[in-house]
């Protein structure tokens, strides 16, 4: 509840700044001070110890002989992304034959292995990703990061690998329809509105869990937004980032929470919640952006790769 409130706070300023940023185009230092300072103030209420602490909470209320501790910092993650990922990665993940090999490793699967062979660094390498591409992430020691960044590099030279920063990511996540904490998605929003109902077990898992009855009330009551993508027309100078308003008729009916240019698909994206009567393909819309309305259309939730072809490849 108090990181709640903290992030509440750090959130209403943010916006205030941003506001007063587009009225007069500068920040102050003043202003930028007491972001930071609101911001390290909501991080630290959600420290890894503070979901620890509620963890342990939880397996003693229900006598549960558990051993909790956070090891965020024991983890280093690498992400291999691209239609050549595989084939980067066959050059050097050695697994034994009780694991899954990179070939045979499906989709949202994992497998224990280790870098050449069998007295190399330990590893686990899953088939997951953020880019809407065939990818993996190779989760390993933080002291064996560095060594295990330079066998994926020099593997992928001859492939044309590339690095790619949090931008880049952000961008082609957006292309993908993926949505990310934050933005899409917080502990204010219903995840069926955020268009991830098929991750909460309702249907799969008889057992209680911590929110399912909030859950089940809410798929019952039904989602006044829905999750959309919507392709922005006309834009010159400007693409959508996120918190703008959208409009039907000139009523406000949702607002953008991510977006940028598709450099893939070569269109100008914005994801978004409206109302959800409007959350289907082919709404015509309006979204603003600094100050000027643009016609958005909504469309596939991933105008990428609408069938996933490349994440199954």
């Amino acid at each position: 509840e108090e990181a709640k409130k903290a992030y509440e706070e750090f959130s209403r300023e943010y916006q205030k700044i941003k506001d007063e940023f587009i009225e007069e185009k500068k920040i102050s230092k003043k202003d930028k001070k007491e972001l930071k300072k609101l911001w390290k103030k909501a991080c630290k209420l959600c420290h890894p110890d503070i979901v620890t602490k509620e963890l342990k909470e939880q397996a003693k209320k229900k006598n549960f002989k558990v051993w909790v501790k956070s090891s965020t910092d024991q983890i280093h993650n690498i992400a291999v992304q691209g239609p050549n990922s595989r084939k980067i990665l066959q050059k050097f993940v050695w697994t034994p034959d009780t694991q899954s090999s990179i070939q045979n490793l499906e989709w949202f699967r994992l497998t224990i292995a280790r870098i050449d062979n069998v007295t190399g660094i330990p590893i686990v390498v899953s088939r997951t990703g953020y880019t809407g591409e065939l990818g993996y992430e190779i989760w390993c020691h933080p002291k064996d990061a560095t060594e295990v960044w330079d066998k994926v590099w020099d593997s992928g030279k001859d492939l044309g690998i590339t690095p790619m920063g949090l931008e880049g990511l952000d961008m082609v996540r957006i292309e993908a329809g993926l949505i990310f904490y934050g933005y899409e998605f917080n502990d204010q929003t219903d995840p069926f509105e955020a268009g991830i109902g098929f991750s909460v077990a309702l249907k799969t898992k008889e057992d209680d869990f911590i929110g399912k009855a909030a859950l089940e009330a809410w798929q019952k009551r039904g989602s006044d937004n829905g999750f959309v993508t919507m392709e922005v027309l006309d834009v010159v100078d400007a693409d959508a980032r996120g918190s703008e308003a959208i409009y039907k008729d000139g009523e406000v009916v949702g607002r953008g929470t991510s977006g940028g240019y598709g450099w893939r698909c070569g269109k100008s994206l914005a994801l978004g919640l409206v109302r959800v009567d409007l959350a289907k393909i082919g709404t015509e819309l309006e979204i603003e952006i600094l100050g000027k309305k643009y016609q958005a259309i909504v469309i596939e939730e991933s105008p990428f790769d609408p069938t996933n072809e490349c994440l199954r490849s």
